[in-house]
C-alpha cells in the first residue's frame, strides 16, 4: 500500500483518506471479540491502543525524511539532487 510513497506529496484530505483506509484494513485484520455469547466489533479506541500510536501518515512522513536524507547525501550531478535543488519560476 505504501510502495513509492516516499516521493508522494499529500494534502490533508489525502492524509485523512489514508487514515480511514488504514482503519478499515485494521478492523478487518483484528477480528471481532467474543465476550460471552455475542460477538462484538472492537472499538476505535481498542484498535488505536493496539497500534500503539503508529499511523500510516507518520510512517510515510518518515519515508519522506529518509528519502530526503538520501538525496542530500548524493553528489551534485545526481538527477534527484538537481531536481530537489532546482528553483522554479513563474506561477504554478
Amino acid at each position: 500500500m505504501t510502495y513509492g510513497s516516499k516521493t508522494w506529496t499529500m494534502t490533508i484530505k489525502e492524509m485523512n483518506t489514508l487514515r480511514i483506509l488504514e482503519m478499515k484494513i485494521v478492523r478487518k485484520t483484528y477480528e471481532p471479540i467474543k465476550e460471552g455469547e455475542p460477538w462484538r466489533i472492537r472499538t476505535g479506541k481498542e484498535i488505536k491502543d493496539t497500534l500503539q500510536g503508529q499511523d500510516i501518515v507518520k510512517f510515510i512522513k518518515s519515508l519522506h525524511l529518509r528519502w530526503y536524507g538520501h538525496v542530500e547525501s548524493t553528489q551534485k550531478h545526481n538527477m534527484p539532487k538537481q531536481i530537489a535543488a532546482a528553483k522554479t519560476e513563474g506561477i504554478k
